[in-house]
């Protein structure tokens, strides 16, 4: 497999994991695959952030936010 291949793989296998990790229960399994501060951009500007214990019950949040309204894949 050439180098460009494994990098596609492995970035497809990061985000299939990702995205398993989502909609999972246990928010410390998505939280464990961002760095200890990480940056999220949008249309009104960015921020940092810390992965941290508020970010776990912000992750929790969000997840049953997303269950309660039928997210389910």
């Amino acid at each position: 497999m050439n180098t460009n291949s494994t990098r596609e793989a492995d970035l497809r296998a990061f985000f299939e994991q990702y995205a398993r990790a989502s909609l999972a229960t246990n928010p410390e399994e998505l939280a464990a695959m961002y760095a200890p501060s990480f940056i999220v951009g949008g249309p009104r500007g960015s921020m940092c952030f810390a992965s941290d214990a508020r970010f776990l019950d912000w992750l929790k949040q969000v997840s049953d936010f997303n269950r309660a309204h039928g997210m389910r894949s």
